[in-house]
């Protein structure tokens, strides 16, 4: 739940970024709140359509209306948030005009952050300081952790791709042989065989390269990655439903075809031309 104060020119902008086309003067004229997807879904499975009786710390309840819902695009940070007046807010949790629980620095010299954090434990040695630097460092550890998971995944196909194009170098088929010896026993010189498997290979890689992407670009931007979207948004509280926007990065997919393609057209070329060297005869035994 986020409190918001009308006259701070900050939280105006931010609210207006999340809602836009919203009369904010008819908002704070009466007890109204925005919510986020998750909580609306959550608010209507209880019967809870237009309104939600909040219960105080005094017992009594209080009823308020249900604004409006903020928008999907948004989902990421606002599917389980629900914003509404700071003085609201600061009723229905009982806390009082004096208090504070979080309280947010703004230090426009990133040198004097030690000086400040140095400064406010002096004051005040029972609050916990965190600084934005220990925040990123926490997300990235948890965003990496849990890529982590998919970085083994991804060696481990590595690894198996790696496998499959060494059988595939070092066992080459026996109608793949006699294919080759007949083409030589006709008069295809080396560089005519090298040539038809290369384009061959070369067909072959275009066509897996482009299913997979078309297969992903489904899979994410379309169905928006139902399996891998929880595991790293979690659904600890409340489903979380996002949609992605569809970005093509050519840099990504030049470093995946390069790591597939290569590998894959040597172990194709290497065993060809092993095999066109050698007497058609022997490459038909």
């Amino acid at each position: 739940m986020v409190g918001v104060d009308l006259f701070d020119e900050q939280s105006h902008k931010m609210l207006q970024k999340i809602i836009k086309d919203i009369d904010l003067k008819q908002f704070f004229s009466q007890d109204s709140m925005l919510v986020g997807e998750g909580v609306k879904r959550f608010l209507e499975s209880r019967f809870y359509r237009d309104k939600f009786s909040f219960k105080m710390p005094n017992g009594s309840f209080k009823d308020v209306q249900i604004y409006a819902t903020i928008p999907k695009e948004s989902n990421l940070i606002s599917n389980d948030m629900v914003i509404l007046s700071i003085d609201l807010a600061r009723e229905i949790f009982g806390i009082s005009d004096e208090l504070s629980t979080d309280i947010t620095l703004s230090v426009p010299n990133d040198a004097e952050w030690d000086t400040v954090l140095s400064k406010i434990h002096l004051l005040f040695y029972d609050v916990r300081v965190t600084d934005k630097r220990e925040m990123i460092k926490a997300y990235d550890s948890l965003y990496n952790y849990k890529g982590g998971l998919f970085l083994i995944l991804y060696l481990v196909t590595i690894v198996t791709f790696m496998l499959i194009l060494y059988q595939r170098y070092s066992m080459v088929l026996s109608s793949e042989r006699r294919e080759i010896g007949v083409l030589r026993a006709i008069g295809w010189s080396i560089g005519d065989v090298l040539k038809l498997k290369f384009y061959e290979t070369l067909i072959i890689i275009t066509i897996s390269l482009v299913l997979g992407v078309v297969l992903a670009y489904i899979y994410v931007f379309i169905f928006d990655a139902p399996i891998v979207s929880g595991i790293f948004l979690g659904s600890a509280n409340l489903s979380n439903s996002i949609s992605f926007m569809p970005v093509v990065d050519m840099g990504v997919l030049s470093s995946i075809a390069l790591l597939y393609a290569v590998p894959f057209m040597v172990a194709v070329l290497v065993p060809a031309w092993r095999i066109a060297v050698t007497s058609p005869r022997e490459a038909m035994l």
